[in-house]
């Protein structure tokens, strides 16, 4: 059988069928012909050194031994650095110690060759095979081949609970996986998946010769790491700071430009201030709506990027409760939030209340063109809200509160994580609006590692979460409409915390991922967003941005407004692109 090759220089072509209707901004027209895949070098050219800049006084020596100053929100850290347990893993855990085989660039929608150079659907699109980068190393000098890929793929296919890139896990796309020689690697499908490619390079890749026998893969917390990405050495840990320097036989020549990163426990966003203004800081995704008077207007050397992201900040109803399982009660709690006034305050207008669809402005090219006609349950109407809940049976107590049809008094939790500011301020606002329809809602306060431990495992009524970073639709409705992604109770899992699961949905996504016709997958994505409209899975709040705050005083190179060549937000979970901005930037 034929193979279409697909090889990373600048006049080859990504398969059309993979990338048709992708809108990586709000202006952007969906490819109809191949989409270019870069280089790296042509995908991470660096930005201007910003002016005024002045040599970095919180290091010393050369510039490449210099160690960036990392701001994580967080009470105390515990050694965690298995890229298999999602937010829970340290950075630079994710895209940072470990590698994908390549990285799909929102921005410019292109795929950049990683761990692998290129790779060849089949004719029949059933088949995908990957020619490895030669001559990679792990960072304890063993050789990094194709037997890696496989075990990676294999582990999370054969460990329940293991958290992977979804191309295996949760019913996954991919069937079986093989290496007919050390640089090359097939995966078997299932079925016809066209969607399936953005899973698979996704997923960081780990050595078999050493998680080979780890007991318990899930549990581990890998305290020595030995990975192929740019920073892999702990050499230090404490409670409040880390640090994990570059890798000493890093397969891309020349990098990372600095030492390593060192990490440093704050206890929200506006504890982050002060060490901001004086220069303590360098990099952060910090959401910080009040920054321009806050920071920049006593520190010039700092400066942000919030490109509109390809997510949606969602409010989760956990559909496994009452009265959480009624589609009426889930719209008519979104129709009586006040998300202009939530912007307003909370984000400081630096966003876009969210619609019916769940689909973020950067997915403008895909949605219907009247998405009115699909519903009004995204918009502020609490009279109307509250006549929905009087008609379905939950009427007001005598305290003012509704009661379920039986007479149940509905008294839920919004859990927020302490130090999220901008989520807080939302909370506060969200639960005066519920109030006004007679719902009781109190605050579930905790810090972000219960947060990430608790919601993951389905331990909630409500909670805000950032949404599902995706190149298309289907990973959104995949991760909030699909019974594949509906774990059983008591499963650690970083998908679908609302746990609602929908046979039609399953039917739209396999159509979706099963063609490699453009109509066709638009109008599955429109009967998707249909759904979405009609059922209410989850509750979009409004569109998120891809905050990213750095010092231009201590290191260059990182994405601007003017040239901005990735996003640049520091989570490689969320945000894989940060690989390329790790491997831009350089010390001063």
């Amino acid at each position: 059988m034929l193979a279409r090759r697909s090889t990373f220089i600048r006049s080859a072509a990504l398969l059309a069928a993979l990338l048709v209707g992708c809108a990586p901004n709000p202006t952007a027209a969906p490819p109809t012909s191949p989409a270019e895949v870069a280089s790296p070098t042509e995908a991470v050219a660096p930005t201007d050194a910003p002016a005024a800049a002045t040599e970095a006084t919180t290091v010393s020596g050369p510039a490449s031994e210099k160690v960036l100053n990392y701001a994580s929100i967080n009470n105390s850290f515990t050694p965690n650095f298995n890229p298999f347990t999602g937010v829970n893993a340290l950075v630079p855990t994710v895209k940072g110690i470990y590698e994908p085989l390549m990285i799909y660039n929102t921005l410019k929608a292109e795929m950049v060759p990683w761990l692998a150079d290129s790779y060849a659907w089949s004719d029949d699109y059933l088949t995908i095979t990957f020619t490895l980068h030669p001559g990679i190393k792990w960072s304890d000098g063993e050789d990094f081949t194709a037997e890696d890929v496989v075990f990676t793929f294999n582990l999370i296919k054969n460990t329940p609970g293991l958290q992977g890139s979804g191309a295996t896990a949760m019913g996954g796309a991919v069937d079986s996986v093989s290496a007919p020689d050390a640089g090359t690697v097939v995966f078997t499908l299932k079925a016809v998946n066209t969607e399936s490619i953005y899973d698979i390079v996704n997923q960081d890749i780990v050595p078999e010769h050493i998680w080979k026998d780890v007991a318990d893969p899930a549990k581990f917390p890998n305290e020595d790491p030995v990975g192929t990405g740019p920073f892999t050495e702990v050499t230090d840990f404490q409670p409040q700071v880390y640090q994990v320097d570059k890798n000493p036989n890093y397969w891309q020549p020349g990098l990372p430009k600095f030492n390593g990163f060192r990490v440093t426990a704050y206890s929200g966003n506006e504890a982050q201030i002060a060490a901001w203004v004086q220069g303590q800081i360098d990099y952060a995704g910090t959401v910080m709506p009040n920054i321009d008077e806050a920071v920049i207007a006593n520190n010039p050397e700092i400066s942000y990027v919030y490109p509109p992201a390809n997510q949606t900040v969602i409010l989760n109803l956990n559909t496994t409760l009452k009265p959480f399982d009624d589609p009426i009660v889930r719209k008519a709690m979104s129709m009586a939030l006040d998300r202009e006034q939530m912007v307003a305050v909370a984000l400081n207008g630096k966003a876009v209340p969210g619609d019916v669809t769940g689909l973020s402005g950067a997915f403008s090219a895909w949605k219907v063109a009247d998405v009115s006609s699909l519903g009004d349950w995204t918009t502020y109407n609490p009279e109307k809200a509250g006549q929905m809940l009087e008609d379905a049976g939950y009427k007001l107590g005598v305290d003012g509160f509704r009661t379920l049809p039986d007479g149940t008094p509905i008294a839920v939790k919004l859990t927020m994580v302490q130090g999220f500011t901008d989520w807080i301020s939302a909370g506060e606002i969200m639960i005066q609006n519920w109030k006004d329809i007679g719902i009781n809602v109190e605050t579930n306060m905790i810090d972000a590692g219960a947060f990430f431990g608790s919601l993951p495992m389905g331990d909630y009524q409500m909670a805000l979460w950032f949404g599902w970073p995706s190149p298309t639709p289907y990973t959104q409705y995949v991760n909030t409409m699909s019974t594949l992604t509906v774990a059983p109770a008591g499963q650690f899992s970083m998908v679908n915390f609302a746990k609602f699961g929908s046979t039609d949905a399953d039917e739209l996504l396999a159509t979706f991922a099963g063609t490699a016709d453009e109509a066709e997958k638009k109008q599955a994505g429109y009967d998707l967003q249909a759904l979405f409209a009609e059922q209410a899975p989850v509750i979009p709040l409004w569109a998120g941005n891809d905050w990213a705050i750095y010092n231009n005083a201590n290191f260059t190179g990182w994405p601007t407004r003017e040239n901005n060549y990735s996003y640049g937000f520091p989570n490689g979970g969320n945000t894989p692109e940060w690989l390329i901005v790790l491997t831009t930037i350089a010390a001063r």
